[in-house]
């Protein structure tokens, strides 16, 4: 029961989905070519408190998780296949026998955007997933 667990989760859920982290902590937009194809980038947001009864802090902790993916010659196929690989990353994130544990008690798909890279990039992919991480923490 800790916030530590939450991005350790996601990284060895999406290594295993044989999937390569863009290791740069804060700024996604600066991930190199050669990593453009394939790799995901994991940002924490805000963490809200929520009910608590004597010793149980139940919490949401806001988990950004993208994933990029290259266009080469063919987006409009990348763009089609991004939807297979959207179903297979919740697939794998929303089994309840990765969801629901002793440190994460469940994992909640907000939203999920696809997005170009950049503005002056709309061959190359973000597909951009919002989850609520849901931990209780006892004290």
């Amino acid at each position: 029961m800790s916030f530590v667990s939450v991005r350790p989760h996601f990284r060895s859920r999406m290594i295993g989905l044989n999937y390569t982290e863009h290791t740069d902590a804060v700024d996604f937009e600066n991930v190199a070519a050669t990593l453009l194809d394939n790799s995901f980038h994991m940002e924490t947001s805000p963490i809200s408190g929520a009910a608590a009864n004597q010793r149980d802090h139940k919490f949401d902790y806001s988990m950004v998780l993208r994933v990029f993916k290259r266009g080469f010659a063919d987006p409009v196929s990348m763009y089609d296949d991004a939807d297979q690989d959207i179903e297979d990353i919740l697939s794998d994130l929303l089994s309840p026998a990765n969801r629901l544990g002793i440190d994460i008690k469940d994992i909640i798909p907000e939203s999920i955007n696809k997005l170009p890279l950049s503005n002056s990039n709309d061959n190359d992919l973000i597909i951009e997933f919002n989850f609520t991480v849901k931990i209780i923490m006892c004290f």
